[in-house]
């Protein structure tokens, strides 16, 4: 994945020592010390540790809460959510972007004229682009998304949320189910996203924000973005070892000595 791991630091330690252990001992079996070495009782802590947490997945973040948006409030065009789409002339800021409201940091315009008096438009268009280097490890992805009122969100150019908004085709003018107030303007909801158009290189999410009522006196939205990655002991698990072997032979056990010191400095490794 293209950021590293938000996990903590004893996350991070067990599954630096599971990798070690699954290159040492899947690569250099004959080497595999008897029991009750210090390999022995640190691999046991391991299984003990995957045994009480079950399968587990690393989240990294592929757009943090208050990132940079650009953003319009005229219907651009039918292409406006494609990763081609030019948007370099729009405006931009860092979330929560809106306006009328104390938690906004970025305020845009609610209209051509910016009267805070005049009516509200009823749809705004926000757009984020980001960088993946392999697509294939990531297994699932999760959208917290902020949003007063409703929303629509595309991944490349693919709708994959729609929140309090309309069943049916969607227009610039189509209301949003319901109002929000109160701390549901704060609110953070989530959903999982298919991690089908992700691609490698430069991928785009695409959100458009619409009004519940024309003469609505705010607006606000913010997005995250968390890939999860399973933990290495599992991608490892799920490769053909034998493609590994020329270059894990000669490094494997470089590198899990490595490994296992980065993770447990007080274990030495024999």
């Amino acid at each position: 994945a293209s950021q590293e791991s938000d996990a903590g630091d004893l996350t991070r330690a067990v599954d630096a020592m599971r990798s070690a252990l699954l290159i040492y001992v899947r690569l250099n079996p004959s080497r595999e010390p008897a029991g009750g070495s210090r390999w022995d009782m640190t691999r046991n802590r391991l299984f003990q540790w995957e045994k009480e947490r079950g399968q587990l997945e690393i989240p990294v973040p592929l757009i943090s809460k208050k990132s940079g948006w650009t953003w319009q409030f005229n219907y651009p065009s039918d292409d406006w959510a494609a990763v081609d789409y030019n948007d370099q002339d729009w405006p931009s800021g860092p979330g929560v972007l809106g306006f009328s409201d104390e938690h906004i940091a970025t305020k845009i315009l609610r209209n051509s004229s910016g009267n805070s008096r005049a009516s509200s438009y009823l749809s705004f268009y926000f757009r984020h682009s980001f960088y993946v280097e392999s697509p294939e490890q990531i297994s699932s992805l999760r959208v917290s998304l902020l949003r007063d009122d409703g929303a629509r969100i595309f991944l490349n150019g693919t709708e994959v949320v729609r929140d309090n908004m309309p069943d049916g085709e969607i227009t610039e003018a189509t209301l949003a189910l319901h109002t929000v107030n109160l701390s549901n303007e704060t609110r953070y909801w989530e959903f999982a996203v298919p991690v089908q158009p992700l691609v490698r290189g430069r991928n785009v999410v695409a959100v458009e924000v619409h009004q519940a009522l024309p003469d609505s006196s705010d607006l606000g939205f913010d997005l995250e973005l968390v890939g999860n990655v399973p933990s290495p002991v599992n991608y490892l698990q799920s490769l053909d070892l034998t493609s590994l072997e020329n270059y894990l032979r000669s490094e494997g056990e470089n590198l899990a000595r490595f490994l296992i010191q980065e993770a447990f400095p007080a274990v030495q490794v024999e």
